[in-house]
């Protein structure tokens, strides 16, 4: 099975949720909540693979950004 080439250009979860590096709880909230009503497969009636990444690639990014730790962890990287 052939794999996809990933892309040359990688996006942050900060780019993905359109965040600089020094946002707050509430901008990181606020982001959240709009993108999330703006991909979510349910509310937009997109489920090509390519829309519910694109909810999935959100929902990581905010796991990941919300939680001191693991946005250490990814920030380390």
């Amino acid at each position: 099975m052939a794999r996809k080439p990933k892309s040359k250009v990688e996006t942050t979860y900060y780019e993905v949720l359109g965040l600089t590096r020094k946002f707050t709880a509430a901008q990181l909230r606020d982001s959240w909540r709009s993108l999330s009503r703006a991909l979510h497969p349910d509310r937009t009636g997109d489920s090509t693979p390519e829309g519910v990444d694109a909810f999935a690639t959100l929902s990581c990014a905010y796991a990941v950004l919300s939680d001191p730790v693991s946005r250490r962890a990814y920030d380390a990287q």
